[in-house]
């Protein structure tokens, strides 16, 4: 999940770039928009970290990295793993 960007946007197909897939089954309400805050946030936030890098760089100014923050790709990835219902000791390797 990244920024979005429809399909008849140039900038989809490239880099990580394109338009979301968003499950029917979930409101947008209750699923893509607080994706989409918790996104813009992060991406606030590594912009943030930047400034503070860039300041202790001597010499460098607070907007060092700021052509790096302009539509970045800052993709989140959604991970979901099942339950394990195994009771082997030995699931997750060898003794």
């Amino acid at each position: 999940m990244g920024a979005e960007v429809e399909k008849s946007d140039p900038r989809a197909g490239r880099f990580l770039t394109g338009p979301n897939q968003w499950p029917q089954k979930l409101s947008s309400e209750n699923f893509e928009r607080p994706l989409q805050d918790f996104r813009l946030r992060m991406v606030s936030l590594a912009e943030t970290v930047l400034r503070i890098l860039a300041l202790v760089i001597p010499g460098s100014s607070p907007e060092l990295f700021d052509e790096f923050m302009v539509n970045p790709s800052g993709n989140l990835r959604l991970l979901h793993y099942p339950p394990q219902t195994s009771t082997d000791e030995k699931q997750l390797g060898g003794e």
